[in-house]
């Protein structure tokens, strides 16, 4: 290495001296193109553009391998979720508390399962624990299958832990890998997939197989004439994910120390959240957002079905009191949830292509999407007996949905380092799932507690962009 720099010294040496007496000379000074050798642009060139080539086939391979087991993932959770509610309520022919009590059992399981599964997933591998949700999963599903109570509960047990899974481990490993691939040009600014799209792909994907999983899955209800189908696909799609994951990608980790316990980094990743204002506001924001979301996936169902009946004796000309049929298309109506789900998603991706710093546009999108939540709560629970404004309502969160999930994710993406991904991500989901818990453990039969849970939902984000503004500002902006 001296060797080397002693020549580089006395080869720059030789150059000043060249130049100086070149200078002196009377000779016109030669043109940037004449001093450049042809052969070398060319080569610099043609290695530009391998390197773009390289970078794109690579940024392929991510999405191809990413993509389709996010898909499949997505798709066991979608299959199933519009007919939960249905199957416990009126295949098992369970009173509504008892439907609240298994919710709330999920959510239970979630919230308990939240600490350790990101820290489990750092320490041992985020790709095994995306296998695990798979194994989980598939568990849960087949639970279905049986009448006994208990059995159904410990299913929402293994539910809740697969929800804690989805919604933490994939994402963390999916960013450790894209940094991995050299994805993201921080220096140059010139992405080449920036995340931002990455995170407006997911939620498309998620939305479109949404979609379609509604319509297979009423397509499955209705011709082989019972509910427990949508949750035998949900079972192939897992055995599926599970294949590739094995097959194609490679494991990553987050900081593991030997020397410490579980407990001790949890309370590590709990003091990360607590001092960073940045984190803690975004905890904030997808707390009181996402837990509006759980209770809605809860009651929209019996919320369409009562706008319906009212709808039909106001048509009719009838009392309260009658009997109408309120049988709703759920898996259809669902989809067009998902359609809307999916605008929200395709607002966020022109948004990002066509304003400033991806991140101001994110931290922006999220407050307009808790103002425009609210809206939709406050419709769903005032305009309770027009089955249409009810419907529009509810397109209405869910297109906010859409917008929201690649918001919050570009920004908690900024904010975590890849080390604590799973452990905070999972950590940040605990307030989300005891807020659900305490809210079934209140719930009651009939339309007006229901109504009252929207009002107090259109209330909750609304003071949450009031609160969360300014951390955001010293943070963020």
């Amino acid at each position: 290495m001296a060797f080397y720099q002693y020549m580089r010294s006395q080869g720059h040496e030789r150059s000043k001296a060249t130049s100086t007496a070149t200078s002196k000379a009377t000779y016109p000074a030669k043109s940037a193109d004449e001093d450049s050798n042809p052969l070398e642009v060319g080569t610099r060139g043609h290695v530009s553009l391998c390197a773009s080539e390289d970078a794109s086939a690579t940024a392929r391979q991510f999405q191809r391998e990413f993509y389709v087991v996010y898909a499949l993932a997505v798709a066991a959770d979608w299959l199933q979720g519009p007919h939960m509610y249905a199957m416990y309520r009126f295949e098992k022919d369970l009173p509504e508390k008892l439907v609240a009590v298994l919710y709330a059992t999920g959510f239970v399981s979630a919230a308990l399962s939240a600490p350790f599964a990101g820290e489990l997933a750092d320490r041992y591998g985020r790709r095994l624990a995306c296998q695990v949700y798979c194994v989980t999963y598939t568990l849960a599903c087949l639970s279905m299958i049986s009448n006994n109570l208990m059995v159904l509960l410990l299913g929402r047990l293994f539910g809740g832990v697969s929800t804690t899974l989805l919604f933490s481990v994939f994402e963390a490993w999916m960013i450790t890998d894209y940094h991995r691939r050299g994805l993201e040009d921080e220096a140059g600014g010139g992405d080449t997939l920036p995340l931002g799209t990455v995170f407006a792909h997911l939620t498309t994907i998620s939305s479109t197989v949404a979609v379609l999983s509604g319509v297979l899955s009423d397509m499955l209800v209705t011709y082989l004439a019972s509910r427990v189908w949508p949750f035998m696909a949900s079972i192939v799609c897992c055995c599926l994910a599970w294949c590739l994951m094995r097959v194609n990608w490679r494991e990553n980790y987050g900081v593991r120390s030997t020397n410490t316990y579980a407990l001790t980094d949890i309370g590590s990743g709990i003091a990360t959240i607590m001092k960073n204002r940045q984190i803690l506001s975004l905890g904030i924001a997808s707390c009181v957002f996402e837990s509006s979301m759980y209770l809605f996936v809860f009651f929209w169902s019996a919320a369409l079905e009562h706008a319906r009946k009212a709808s039909v004796l106001q048509d009719i000309g009838m009392d309260a009191g009658a009997q109408v049929d309120t049988r709703l298309p759920f898996g259809l109506i669902f989809s067009s949830f998902m359609c809307a789900m999916l605008t929200g998603s395709s607002v966020f991706s022109l948004s990002l292509a066509s304003s400033g710093p991806a991140r101001d546009m994110a931290a922006s999108m999220l407050m307009l999407v808790l103002v425009m939540t609210s809206i939709g709560f406050s419709g769903s629970a005032l305009l309770e007996h027009s089955e249409k404004h009810v419907f529009w309502a509810m397109c209405l969160i869910e297109a906010c949905a859409g917008a929201y999930f690649p918001s919050i994710s570009m920004l908690k993406s900024k904010a975590v380092e890849d080390g604590n991904r799973g452990r905070i991500y999972s950590l940040l989901r605990v307030p989300t799932n005891i807020i659900v818990v305490l809210a079934h453990a209140m719930d009651e039969e009939g339309a007006a507690h229901r109504n009252h849970v929207f009002l107090s939902l259109a209330g909750s984000p609304l003071s949450e962009c009031k609160q969360t503004r300014g951390d955001w500002t010293l943070a963020i902006f």
